[in-house]
């Protein structure tokens, strides 16, 4: 923390408020991942803030949307959830991002998992499998994760010939199909 604190200090001196949102996003993901959600969520929503009165795009976007859509999953406010990833996946899409693309349907599809839409999931997981090799396309250990644990909650819903079925449609499908089973809203 240290660093960015370091980094914030230097952003505020030079102006720099692209640099000091990205900052202070980071800032937020490690309150995340140490669990202190209300926290993460304020330094999120200051982060939002210096976003939004310097117009910012892009990756900055997406990546907020990412860290708020985190957030409201674990803090099982799963609509709120569904609404941050697919605004996530539609800032990856324009902008390309083919690796951000799949992480984002990955958390999509555990989304679908925790609210029981499980044929879509499985879906979603076939389609994420092929696009990712077709891509050549690595996960980090975090997201590889999500993705493992979402196929054995899978098998545990169907029988492996059911799951298969499912699995197996997704990986014919395009991208755009697998948008339209994303939309979780």
């Amino acid at each position: 923390m240290e660093l960015y604190e370091e980094s914030l200090k230097v952003n505020w001196e030079v102006g720099n408020k692209i640099s000091i949102a990205d900052t202070m996003l980071n800032v937020g993901n490690v309150l995340l991942l140490q669990g202190d959600f209300s926290e993460a969520e304020k330094i999120i929503e200051e982060s939002i803030g210096i976003v939004n009165d310097i117009n910012a795009k892009g990756y900055i976007i997406a990546s907020i949307n990412f860290s708020l859509g985190r957030l409201a999953f674990i803090k099982k406010e799963y609509e709120k959830a569904g609404k941050y990833f697919y605004e996530n996946l539609i800032s990856n899409m324009n902008a390309g991002s083919i690796r951000e693309i799949a992480i984002i349907i990955i958390r999509i599809t555990e989304l679908n998992i925790e609210t029981e839409n499980f044929k879509p999931a499985a879906t979603l997981l076939g389609f994420v499998k092929n696009y990712s090799e077709f891509n050549k396309i690595y996960f980090p250990d975090s997201e590889q994760k999500v993705f493992d644990e979402s196929v054995l909650k899978l098998k545990e819903k169907y029988n492996e010939e059911e799951f298969l079925k499912y699995f197996e449609e997704g990986k014919l499908m395009t991208l755009e199909q697998a948008v339209e089973i994303a939309i979780f809203l």
